[in-house]
C-alpha cells in the first residue's frame, strides 16, 4: 500500500494522472473547512507581525538619527537585542508547552505594551536601552519564536498544513507591507509638536518626528492584539480521523471522543455549525494529570514528573518545570528530525542576512545617497507585497511536490538577487533586488516552515520550534557586521543633519550679513555648517556633504558572496535533510558521490523517487505501534542511527 501511494505521489509530481487541479481544489476546500479559531490566530499573526515589522523597519534609522548613535553602536545595540530576543524566545517557547498559547500571549503582550510605550515616548538613551534590552525581549520576543505557529499546527491537519502555513506567511507579509506603506506616509508628513504638560504653559515642547508618529500606531496595534487575545484566543486542537498525524501516539485525544465537538468551518457554506473537523481543548503540560500528561511517547523522566504532579494535585513547581523541559530537550536531541532541522538552520543562516540587509542596509543606503524624499519603505515593501500574493498560489501549485524540489531552486534565485543592486546601485537597482529576492523567497521560506511543522512532535511543538531557531543565536553577529559594513562603505553624515536627523537642505538669508545664507532643516538652523554664498550647496543628502565617500558596490558584492554559501550547504546536506539514508550509508548519504549527486544542486531528486526510504521512515516514525514496550522503539534503526552520530 505504501509503494502504491508513493507511485501515485510520483505521478502527481510529474504531472501524470490528470488529477492535479482536482487535488488543488480539494486542498482549498479542506483548508476552508478548518475551524474559525484559525481566523483569530491569523488576526493575531497580522497584528504581531505589524508590530514586529514596524519596529524593525525604522529602528536602525531611528536610533542613529534621533538618539545619535553611530553605525557601530547601532549595530552593537541591535545585535545585543537580537541575542536577548533569542534567549527570551526560547523561554517563550517553553512557556507555550507548559501553559498554552493563550496565557503566554496575554502575558507577553502585557509586557510589550510597556516596552513599546517607552520606545515611542522616551527621549533619553536610558529609556531606549530599557525598552530594547529588557521590555522588548521579555515581552515581544516571547511572541516571535513559534507562538502562533504552535497554534497553527494544532488547528490544522497534515494535508491542510502546507496551505495554512502559506496563508500564514502571506498574512505575515501583508502586515509588513502595510507597515512599509504607513512609514512612507508618515515620512511625507511634517513633524508634530506638542507642549508637555499640555496645561499651564511653561512646559517643554515635544517634537514627534514621522518615525515617532508611526511608532504610536504600532503601540495601538500591540494594545489591540492584547484585547483580541484576552477575548477570543483559545487553546484548541483539531482532529480528523481521515487525516491523522504521522506520529499518532503523541496526539492526546480525549478517551472515546469525550470532550470533542464539531467545529464550525471558516467558510459557512461548507457546513454551517457542524463542520468536518472535531476539536478539543488542548491540554497544556501544566494542566495534565498523571499519565495523561505523557500520551504514548514521553520519556521515563517526563512520566515521573507527571506522576509526582498528579499525586500533589497542584501546578508543578519551577524545579519540576525545569526538569520536564530538560527531559524534553534530551529527547529532542536524540531525534534525527531535530538534527535535520538544526543542520538546515545553520545552512540557511547566510542567505537570511538578506532580510537583515533589507532593514539595516537598504534604508540608510537610499536615504543617505538620495535623500529623505525617496519612498524607501515603499521600495522595501515590494518584497512583502510579493510575499503576500504569491505564497498561497505557490503553496497550492506545489502542495504535492517534494519539499526540496521547491526549496533549493528558490534559495538559488534569492542568493543571486543582490547582483541587481551591485550592478546598478540606484533606486531602480534596489527595486530589482527586491523583486528577485521575493521570487526566490516565496518558494523556499514558506515551504521550510511547513516542513519544520511536519517534523515537530505533538506536545513539544513550542520547544521544537525554539530549538529549530537556535541559529538565531548567531544572527546578532550578522547585525553587528552589517553595522560595521554601513560605517565602512555607507557612512552616516551627522554634521549635515539637525538633532532630529533631518538633512540641512534648506537655506535662509542671514541678518546683517549681505549675500550669505545659513543652511536649515525643517526644524532648526544647522549651526554645524558654515555660512555660504550659494544656497544650493546646502546638503539635502549625504552625497552633498563635504568629505563623504561611499563604496556601495563593495557593500552589495559582500552580501552576494555571503548569500551563495547557503544553497551550496543545503545541496551538500540534501541526503541528510531528505532522511532517506542510514548513518552507515556515507553518513546519511552526505558523503555519497556520483553524477546523480550533482543533479541535486537544483533540488532534483537523485534517488529515483525514494519509495523504499520513505516507507522506511514512516515505519520507524510509527515504531511505537510495532511493539508493546519502549525497548522495541529504543532498538529501532533510527535509535541506532543516533548512536552512530
Amino acid at each position: 500500500e505504501e509503494e502504491e501511494e508513493e507511485e501515485e505521489e510520483d505521478k502527481v509530481q510529474s504531472g501524470e494522472g490528470g488529477g492535479y487541479w482536482s487535488d488543488v481544489s480539494e486542498s482549498a476546500i479542506l483548508f476552508l473547512s478548518l475551524p474559525r479559531q484559525l481566523l483569530v490566530v491569523l488576526a493575531l499573526e497580522f497584528l504581531n507581525s505589524f508590530r514586529g515589522f514596524g519596529m524593525r523597519f525604522v529602528l536602525y534609522t531611528y536610533v542613529t538619527n534621533e538618539f545619535h548613535l553611530s553605525d557601530e553602536d547601532a549595530g552593537l545595540l541591535l545585535g545585543a537585542k537580537g541575542m536577548l530576543d533569542v534567549l527570551f524566545g526560547l523561554c517563550g517557547s517553553i512557556l507555550v508547552d507548559l501553559v498554552g498559547v493563550r496565557r503566554t500571549s496575554v502575558f507577553a503582550l502585557s509586557v510589550a505594551v510597556v516596552g513599546r510605550s517607552l520606545l515611542t515616548f522616551g527621549r533619553s538613551r536610558r529609556a531606549l536601552y530599557a525598552s530594547t534590552l529588557f521590555f522588548s525581549p521579555a515581552g515581544e520576543a516571547l511572541l516571535a519564536t513559534g507562538l502562533y505557529r504552535v497554534a497553527l499546527k494544532k488547528l490544522t491537519t497534515p494535508r491542510t498544513r502546507p496551505v495554512a502555513f502559506a496563508i500564514s506567511y502571506a498574512t505575515f507579509n501583508l502586515a509588513g507591507a502595510t507597515a512599509d506603506l504607513l512609514i512612507d506616509y508618515f515620512r511625507r508628513r511634517l513633524d508634530a509638536s506638542f507642549a508637555f504638560p499640555p496645561f499651564g504653559g511653561g512646559g517643554e515642547v515635544l517634537v514627534f518626528t514621522p518615525s515617532r508618529q508611526f511608532l504610536v500606531v504600532t503601540l495601538l496595534a500591540v494594545v489591540l492584539a492584547l484585547i483580541v487575545a484576552i477575548l477570543f484566543l483559545r487553546d484548541l486542537t483539531v482532529v480528523d480521523d481521515s487525516d491523522p498525524e504521522e506520529e499518532e501516539g503523541d496526539v492526546i485525544v480525549p478517551a472515546g471522543g469525550a470532550g470533542t465537538m464539531r467545529a464550525p468551518p471558516m467558510a459557512p457554506c461548507l457546513g454551517g455549525r457542524g463542520g468536518r473537523y472535531r476539536v478539543f481543548a488542548t491540554p497544556s503540560t501544566m494542566g495534565r494529570e498523571g499519565g495523561a500528561a505523557g500520551g504514548g511517547g514521553n520519556s521515563r523522566e517526563e512520566e515521573g514528573v507527571a506522576d509526582r504532579r498528579g499525586r500533589r494535585g497542584v501546578l508543578p513547581t519551577l524545579r519540576t518545570a525545569v526538569l520536564l523541559t530538560l527531559a524534553q530537550v534530551r529527547d529532542l536531541l536524540r531525534c534525527r528530525d531535530m538534527w535535520s532541522v538544526l543542520a538546515f538552520g545553520v545552512a540557511s543562516l547566510f542567505i537570511s542576512v538578506q532580510w537583515s540587509a533589507s532593514e539595516m542596509i537598504l534604508p540608510p543606503f537610499l536615504e543617505r545617497t538620495y535623500g529623505e524624499s525617496i519612498p524607501i519603505f515603499t521600495v522595501q515593501s515590494i518584497n512583502l507585497w510579493g510575499c503576500l500574493v504569491l505564497p498561497p498560489v505557490v503553496g497550492l501549485l506545489t502542495a504535492k511536490v517534494e519539499n526540496f524540489r521547491v526549496i533549493l531552486p528558490g534559495m538559488w534565485v534569492m542568493a543571486l538577487s543582490p547582483l541587481a543592486v551591485m550592478r546598478w546601485p540606484t533606486v531602480g537597482g534596489a527595486c530589482l533586488w527586491q523583486v528577485a529576492l521575493t521570487l526566490g523567497e516565496v518558494f523556499w521560506s514558506p515551504r521550510v516552515q511547513s516542513w519544520v511543522a511536519m517534523l515537530a512532535p505533538t506536545g513539544k511543538e513550542g520547544l521544537f520550534f525554539a530549538m529549530s531557531q537556535s541559529r538565531n543565536l548567531l544572527v546578532p553577529l550578522g547585525d553587528y557586521a552589517l553595522g560595521r559594513m554601513n560605517a565602512a562603505y555607507n557612512p552616516n553624515c551627522p554634521d549635515c543633519r539637525d538633532q532630529y536627523g533631518h538633512f540641512c537642505g534648506g537655506s535662509e538669508q542671514t541678518d546683517g550679513q549681505d549675500g550669505l545664507y545659513r543652511c536649515v532643516s525643517q526644524e532648526e538652523a544647522c549651526e554645524k555648517l558654515p555660512l555660504t554664498e550659494y544656497p544650493e550647496t546646502c546638503p539635502a543628502t549625504c552625497r552633498d556633504c563635504p568629505g563623504w565617500e561611499p563604496q556601495a558596490d563593495v557593500l552589495w558584492a559582500m552580501l552576494l558572496f555571503v548569500s551563495i554559501v547557503s544553497p551550496l550547504l543545503v545541496w551538500l546536506l540534501l541526503p541528510l535533510l531528505r532522511g532517506r539514508h542510514r548513518a552507515d550509508e556515507g553518513f546519511f548519504g552526505v558523503f555519497r558521490c556520483g553524477a546523480g549527486r550533482l543533479l541535486g544542486i537544483c533540488g532534483i531528486d537523485d534517488e529515483g523517487g525514494g519509495s523504499r526510504n520513505k516507507v522506511y521512515r514512516r515505519i520507524v516514525a510509527r515504531g511505537s505501534s510495532l511493539g508493546d514496550s519502549r525497548a522495541d522503539v529504543d532498538n529501532s534503526p533510527r535509535s541506532r542511527d543516533l548512536e552512530l552520530i
